[in-house]
């Protein structure tokens, strides 16, 4: 492969599926990148409205609607195609690499086979032994948090985050439930943590499409502890500020723990159940149940916490234990690893 390795990115984003499948890709493209390749997208129409970071990272970008499509076939072929969708699975994968692409796949399900030189599950909890069956034999599989595809932001305000959370106060919160909001849950949350804290400080992230937008902006001209972030771009540094968050267990509960961030979570996708249990076990988080919000729990839970400020750093400890913030980095030697282009990734890429 040479120093221009080129890579496609096959991934979906709407208000359905959040745009979380295109920030983790965008992530590894910027890695990749970062490495001398040279990235490109497949995305769905909605995509790009959803997700407004993939339009300013000036990838190009085609449309792609159907799972297995890959968009316009014009120009030189790919050498790695990466697949981040769950309607994909052996049989795309198989034509998508009639061309001799290597396929790597990026899953947190573990529920279909896939043909795949490389797979990234990068969720808290999993591990080899979910992908047996479902990868071929001889693919590397990276599971768990080591490799968890976060921008380098995360890792960049790490050591402060940490330091800042010793004395295990509460006195700013972030609500944070993705890019689109799934069933207005943003403005429940809000509305639940200020009656529990009627003065303390809230940042709430909101999509442009988030359905609680419109109201957030009105409930922010009357509540000046509120500050309403809209397609905010410093995610890292409003985390690396809070003391706790509520949100859901997405991509963005792995960011948290890099930083070291508490936090409650409601899960919005049946997908989610899984890592926000296992961050539950872990005690990086407080599991509040699937949405929607249940107001007497978040009171509940913050009164808990605003009362037991050794809690509060435990939860941080054992946060920021599960993710350095470092796994895009290990995810690139890997895959530019495939065709011999990073002879490293083998050796300091670990397959548990």
């Amino acid at each position: 492969m040479g120093a221009r390795a080129r890579i496609l990115f096959r991934c979906d984003a709407d208000a359905a599926i959040g745009g979380g499948h295109v920030m983790r890709c965008l992530a590894l493209a910027d890695a990749l990148k970062a490495r001398g390749a040279a990235p490109v997208f497949a995305v769905n129409g909605e995509a790009m409205a959803t997700v407004p970071a993939l339009a300013r990272a000036g990838y190009p970008v085609r449309l792609a609607e159907r799972p297995g499509d890959l968009g316009d076939q014009a120009g030189p072929a790919f050498d790695i195609i990466v697949f981040d969708h769950y309607r994909s699975g052996a049989a795309e994968h198989k034509r998508a690499r009639a061309d001799g692409a290597r396929i790597v796949v990026i899953d947190d399900l573990a529920d279909r086979v896939h043909d795949c030189a490389l797979l990234i599950d990068h969720n808290h909890g999993k591990s080899a032994r979910d992908y047996a069956g479902r990868a071929p034999d001889g693919a590397q599989v990276l599971t768990g948090a080591r490799f968890a595809l976060l921008r380098p932001e995360f890792a960049a305000h790490r050591a402060a985050s940490l330091t800042r959370r010793a004395a295990g106060a509460l006195n700013r919160v972030l609500i944070s439930f993705g890019l689109t909001d799934v069933g207005a849950i943003t403005i429940a949350a809000y509305q639940a943590v200020r009656s529990a804290l009627p003065q303390t400080p809230i940042d709430v992230i909101a999509g442009p499409r988030a359905p609680s937008r419109e109201r957030l902006e009105a409930v922010a001209q009357r509540d000046h502890h509120l500050t309403l972030h809209e397609d905010a771009r410093d995610v890292a540094g409003l985390m690396a500020q809070a003391d706790l968050a509520l949100g859901a267990a997405g991509g963005s509960a792995l960011e948290r723990c890099a930083l070291g961030l508490p936090s409650l979570i409601v899960t919005v996708a049946d997908n989610q159940r899984a890592l926000a249990a296992a961050l539950n076990e872990a005690g990086a988080a407080m599991a509040l149940g699937p949405a929607p919000l249940d107001a007497r729990r978040v009171a509940s839970a913050l009164s808990d916490l605003k009362a037991a400020p050794a809690m509060v750093r435990v939860m941080s400890d054992r946060a920021a234990a599960i993710c350095d913030g470092r796994g895009v980095e290990r995810v690139a030697q890997a895959v530019l690893g495939l065709s011999g282009h990073d002879r490293s990734a083998r050796a300091s890429a670990s397959t548990t």
